[in-house]
């Protein structure tokens, strides 16, 4: 698998367990994203927002920022442990 697609599919399995986070947020909370750019992160979030699994919505809080949310096929993804990197 490529990089890319093992990287949206850890920020899915992240986003499962914690959804609702700023990419600033996740970059902060989840240590395996602490050595990533925003601009890598937003690649992985964006690949998992093509393959279905992510979504993004305008924040409550701060309507300037985007925060992220499982889809079902995401959560679907995750809870049968379909995605290749829950395998490693």
């Amino acid at each position: 698998m490529g990089a890319l697609r093992d990287g949206a599919e850890k920020i899915t399995v992240s986003v499962r367990y914690c959804s609702g986070y700023t990419i600033a947020q996740m970059q902060k909370e989840w240590d395996w994203l602490k050595g990533y750019a925003s601009y890598g992160i937003q690649q992985f979030l964006l690949e998992a927002m093509r393959m279905g699994y992510v979504k993004e919505k305008l924040g409550k809080e701060d309507p300037d920022q985007f925060t992220y949310h499982i889809t079902p096929k995401g959560r679907n993804a995750v809870d049968r442990e379909k995605l290749h990197v829950l395998h490693d």
